[in-house]
């Protein structure tokens, strides 16, 4: 059931006043209260496209295993349909259109729709903060939760923000596999973001959100890497940041090559000294839940046999959570409202805001603008070039990669015109 948002902010104060509620006027959102009057009334918040639903349903049952007190909600960016039904454990769901953003549907058309999740987590904090809540945390909807964030709060006793970096130890220097992708991916990982109440969490909030704005573009031969590259100016930006060095937070393929990993005799999984508290399965797919991530060349559970079993349960619970039901799905922010594909050259024409297309306000909507596919024709001839551009440079970039440490001076060819596509 979609939350009511002005309810939900009347019953946070409600309780804060310690005011009894009226038990026979909402019985079923009465039982969802109580999460708001946790001892730091703490937000999850994730973001999802209705196909990826699957995802935040398995993120929500580790949370409400692990963080009883905490309260989740999932933000959907796109139209999960009519019969849509949220678990009654998620303190509510939110629409795109409830997180106050301008022109909601020009910044929905313009990027793709991973791009659109990414740049959804700052707006979807704010609404957490708006809701009354005193320490939001924005999790990516492939993590799972493994223990209670009792070193989280300690940390957001003392800033404003706290964030994971991929990299506290150092590891090999291998073409490709080293901190250099780092350099190019972001410094920190933005599938988990943590923070508390504060002017300077508004500050950071206000900062980011303007960033990704326009700027949340996969774009790494750019410099931009969706919302996490920007993350990498925050600590300099804002001082009351603590950068996470507990190996056990919003662990990842990322963190095979840092630290010994092994379980204890009781099954928990720790990595170095750090028990495992969050476990982001970046690259991982049900249909292969030997593989730990496609994004790690040694990344098997073979190598890695500490992890067999949440891999396996991880794999289990996805496909216990409509898995097949939801990868099947199509997403609307692939098509216009007449079922034309979307091409990546008219995004970025809406997000140039390019001159023949400034009064369209909802870019999806044929009936609203009759001669709209007309009009993005004419004008995506240089939204194309530029398309065309980062994907060859794309391709150098990849190519470059793969070479040794003395072929990364090498220049690499573009891929040639039939080439392009795949590329």
């Amino acid at each position: 059931m979609h939350i009511d948002l002005d309810w939900a902010i009347a019953s946070f104060h409600r309780l804060r006043l310690r005011a009894p509620l009226h038990r026979h006027a909402a019985p079923q959102r009465e039982r969802q209260v109580p999460r708001i009057e946790c001892m730091h009334r703490t937000a999850i918040v994730t973001v999802v496209t209705h196909n990826y639903l699957h995802y935040a349903k398995a993120l929500s049952l580790s949370v409400k295993e692990h963080c009883p007190d905490a309260a989740l909600f999932v933000c959907v960016a796109d139209d999960p349909g009519p019969d849509f039904r949220a678990p009654e454990h998620w303190a509510g769901w939110l629409k795109i259109e409830d997180l106050g953003i301008p022109s909601v549907r020009r910044f929905a058309f313009q990027y793709e729709p991973f791009e659109l999740s990414c740049a959804l987590k700052p707006y979807a904090m704010r609404r957490m903060f708006q809701l009354g809540f005193d320490r939001v945390v924005y999790l990516d909807s492939d993590t799972q939760v493994y223990g209670c964030f009792t070193h989280l709060h300690h940390w957001l006793d003392k800033a404003s923000l706290v964030l994971t970096p991929h990299a506290i130890s150092p590891v090999p220097l291998v073409p490709g596999h080293d901190e250099r992708v780092y350099l190019r991916a972001g410094v920190f990982n933005a599938g988990f973001v943590a923070a508390r109440r504060s002017p300077i969490t508004e500050q950071f909030l206000t900062w980011w959100s303007q960033r990704l704005a326009k700027l949340c573009c996969n774009d790494q031969p750019g410099h931009l890497f969706v919302d996490q590259k920007w993350l990498d100016l925050v600590p300099g930006l804002f001082p009351d940041t603590h950068s996470s060095r507990h190996f056990g937070y919003n662990a990842g393929y990322w963190t095979l090559t840092q630290v010994a990993i092994a379980a204890d005799s009781a099954g928990q999984i720790h990595l170095g000294q750090d028990p495992l508290v969050i476990w982001h399965f970046s690259g991982f797919q049900a249909s292969q839940p030997e593989i730990i991530s496609r994004y790690s060349v040694d990344g098997n559970i073979r190598t890695f046999p500490a992890l067999r079993p949440i891999m396996q349960r991880y794999a289990q619970r996805l496909i216990e959570c409509g898995a097949d039901h939801y990868q099947a799905l199509p997403c609307e922010l692939t098509r216009l409202s007449d079922g034309t594909p979307i091409s990546p050259a008219w995004r970025e024409a809406i997000r140039t805001d390019h001159s023949i297309l400034v009064d369209v306000q909802n870019p999806f909507d044929v009936e609203q603008t009759p001669n709209l596919v007309a009009r993005f024709q004419t004008a995506t001839t240089k939204a194309s070039m530029l398309t065309l551009w980062r994907k060859n440079l794309e391709r150098v970039v990849r190519d470059v990669r793969s070479q040794t440490t003395t072929g990364w001076r090498k220049p690499a060819r573009l891929a040639p015109r039939h080439d392009r596509k795949a590329a």
